[in-house]
C-alpha cells in the first residue's frame, strides 16, 4: 500500500513522507491506548457502582421487611416472601406493606 492511501485512511495530507505517517501512526495507537484505558476504567467503575447499588438495595429491603415484621405487619413466617416480592419490585412491596393491617394475635 502506497503512502497516499495510507495518509487517506488515516485522514492526513496525501502528501505526507514516511515520517509523518509514522508519526500519525503512533498518536493514533496513543489515543487508542487511552480510550481503553478509560473503557477499562470506566467498566470498573460501573461494577462498582453496581455492587453498591446492589448492596444498598438488599439492605433496604432487609430493614424493610425487619419493620415490617417488627410492627406486626407481616408475619416472621411471610419473611421470605416478602423479602422475594421485594427484591423483584421493591416499591410495589413497600406500597403493599405499608397498607397492611397490623396482625392481631
Amino acid at each position: 500500500m502506497d503512502n497516499r492511501k495510507i495518509a487517506k485512511i488515516m485522514n492526513m495530507d496525501t502528501r505526507s513522507d514516511d515520517n509523518a505517517l509514522l508519526e500519525g501512526l503512533k498518536k493514533m495507537i496513543d489515543r487508542t491506548t487511552v480510550a481503553q484505558e478509560n473503557h477499562d476504567r470506566m467498566t470498573k467503575e460501573v461494577k462498582e457502582l453496581e455492587n453498591e447499588l446492589k448492596e444498598l438495595t438488599t439492605k433496604k429491603v432487609t430493614n424493610m421487611i425487619d419493620t415490617a415484621v417488627k410492627d406486626k405487619r407481616i408475619s416472621e413466617d411471610m419473611r421470605n416472601d416478602y423479602t422475594a416480592m421485594a427484591t423483584e419490585n421493591l416499591e410495589r412491596t413497600e406500597k403493599i406493606i405499608k397498607h397492611l393491617p397490623k396482625i392481631k394475635r
